[in-house]
């Protein structure tokens, strides 16, 4: 029997926050207050995050064999970058440990679920296009996804 663990990163990013990533510098696309910069601000960023694993997680669906995988994946790989610039983003925030709880408080229901959904779509595309199984966990694992398998001992 398998039992699998899922990882979401994003929380983990969020509260370990990254020093001196954002510019204060407005000359260099920053602004004075370089914490809550950007379009979005932390919030839209985060939620936008969210919307970026739903997109991925209907796309997955679109893996109906090996042929649609190939012409799928690129696309996957697209969504994933994506979620990596937007990941950067909140980065550069550089939330206070208060400020990523709050954020993550508010919609850590919303993040889990489409962490979960997504998951599941990618084990059922692996499924589908077995042949491509290594590169769906890899697009999985650029949206913080991790997945552990164990074993019993008689290997079931």
């Amino acid at each position: 029997m398998f039992k699998t663990h899922l990882s979401v990163g994003v929380a983990v990013l969020l509260l370990g926050g990254v020093t001196g990533c954002g510019s204060a510098d407005p000359k260099n696309g920053g602004s004075a207050d370089s914490k809550h910069s950007g379009s979005a601000g932390p919030e839209g960023t985060y939620q936008e995050l969210i919307a970026v694993k739903k997109q991925a997680t209907a796309t997955f669906t679109e893996i109906r064999d090996q042929a649609s995988a190939e012409s799928t994946l690129p696309k996957l790989e697209e969504i994933a970058a994506r979620y990596a610039a937007l990941t950067g983003q909140m980065r550069a925030f550089n939330l206070s440990p208060d400020e990523s709880e709050k954020l993550i408080d508010r919609y850590w229901r919303q993040e889990g679920e489409a962490g979960d959904e997504l998951a599941r779509a990618a084990t059922a595309a692996q499924k589908r296009s077995p042949r491509h199984a290594g590169r769906i966990e890899t697009i999985l694992g650029r949206f913080g996804i991790t997945r552990t398998t164990i074993e019993g001992r008689d290997g079931k």
